[in-house]
């Protein structure tokens, strides 16, 4: 006869005796993870960034007993993001379509583990090959995660495979029912932890899939205040208006830009520009109540260094959600001569339509045309030609300020040019737009 004891998280087997019942305490044993450190963000492996970002994440696993016992345990990573690409706009060029996070275990990385991935279940699945041992010192066994993803996520957990001990006749659990394990230093009822860090701890917000720390734009730091990532929240600009088309998750995940990832501010409007003109960007960086942002674009087909898709979309990576929206980089070419104009914004901008810039098929810098006409002003020209069309990118209409000049004015305050000619910044009264959907006419 045998009687059956649960001693926290596994079941021995005990033999009667003579003298009857053996009699015992009953003992915690368990596996045991380390949590995930509480700045780690998501970065993508080989991918520089402006923004940071870790493309690693080590965790050690043991076996936690005050009595000698050995077991096998089990790491799963369910719950996977699998985005296309590694950014909104930027893929690695090998044509994968894999899980963000993944577990290489091979001769030289992960040595102790076994492991696979199950694309039925969306999870990660890694054996430790070898028992470990509660007498073991040290954290325990080293398992390295690999991120591909600006925005990846994973659910992490820890489960007791089988247990064997000198005391005790070995005995196999079920993993998920007493064999499943704690994170380290956490409350005993977590059983799990996630990468990044999304429990609503300090400023973040739980389950949005955003890491808690946030993440830093430029020389800001962006709070994780987004209950929900596929809002579209940045800061109105005029009455009613919010919003950039980006939605928070995108944000987040964020850009390649002249070659470099980079994150963006939700709360901040955004605007991509690609021109084949190295000067005029700053006028419309410096005007519009924007973060203005370049990116790369050529006419050459396939060319590996375009960031921006078909049809100049800046967000074409995206994983299907309703809440996105096609957004648009605005596209400035070297249109060399015109008879009559210094620049010309292709395209529907002057009705009211949505998804702008996505309406602008491409603005044409005349340069030579430029160059003929304004003489020792050509460069300032050409600069405040480009910051002009770039208005018209957002849907800023000509503001007819006197009857001689008309639709040539500018949609920028007087400079050192002549003012009948054009305006090089931007009043206050004028310096607000909304690129999602709404005109400005002056």
């Amino acid at each position: 006869m045998t009687d059956t004891v649960n001693l926290g998280f596994y079941r021995p087997v005990w033999p009667q005796t003579l003298w009857g019942r053996i009699r015992i305490n009953l003992i915690p044993i368990y596996p045991e993870i380390e949590d995930t450190p509480a700045t780690w963000v998501p970065g993508a492996v080989g991918v520089n960034s402006s923004g940071g970002g870790s493309e690693h994440a080590t965790y050690h696993v043991r076996l936690v007993a005050n009595l000698p016992v050995t077991g096998k345990v089990r790491v799963t990573i369910e719950d996977v993001t699998r985005y296309p690409g590694y950014a909104m706009n930027a893929e690695y060029g090998d044509g994968r379509d894999s899980p963000d996070l993944q577990v290489v275990c091979d001769a030289q990385h992960n040595t102790g583990w076994n492991c696979s991935y199950d694309s039925n279940d969306n999870k990660w699945v890694i054996d430790s090959k070898q028992e470990l041992n509660s007498q073991t010192p040290g954290p325990g066994l080293e398992l390295v995660v690999d991120s591909y993803d600006f925005a990846a996520y994973g659910k992490l957990n820890v489960e007791l495979l089988s247990l064997s001990s000198p005391i005790v006749e070995p005995q196999p659990l079920d993993p998920g029912t007493l064999g499943r394990g704690r994170v380290k230093d956490r409350p005993g009822e977590e059983d799990h932890t996630t990468l990044p860090i999304d429990r609503g701890e300090g400023q973040g917000t739980a389950g949005n899939k955003i890491a808690d720390c946030g993440w830093e734009v430029t020389s800001n730091h962006i709070s994780d205040v987004f209950i929900d990532p596929n809002e579209d929240q940045d800061l109105r600009t005029v009455e009613l208006q919010f919003g950039d088309g980006l939605i928070s998750i995108e944000e987040y995940r964020g850009f390649k830009m002249l070659g470099i990832h980079g994150r963006t501010d939700p709360l901040v409007k955004d605007v991509f520009i690609a021109s084949q003109l190295s000067q005029g960007i700053q006028y419309a960086g410096d005007a519009l109540p924007t973060a203005v942002h370049r990116v790369i674009w050529t006419d050459i087909p396939n060319d590996p260094s375009i960031e921006v898709g078909n049809m100049n979309r800046i967000n074409f990576n995206h994983d299907g959600r309703s809440s996105h929206k096609d957004q648009c980089a605005l596209i400035v070419h070297d249109g060399g001569w015109d008879n009559i104009l210094w620049g010309y914004t292709f395209g529907v901008y002057e009705n009211e339509a949505p998804d702008i810039p996505c309406n602008i098929t491409s603005i044409d810098i005349y340069t030579i045309k430029i160059n003929n006409d304004a003489g020792n002003y050509s460069d300032q020209c050409t600069r405040c030609t480009i910051g002009h069309e770039v208005g018209h990118g957002v849907f800023m209409s000509h503001y007819n300020y006197d009857n001689e000049h008309g639709w040539f004015s500018m949609m920028v305050i007087p400079g050192t040019v002549p003012q009948h000619i054009m305006f090089t910044s931007t009043p206050t009264w004028y310096g607000i737009y909304d690129m999602d959907d709404i005109v400005l006419f002056y």
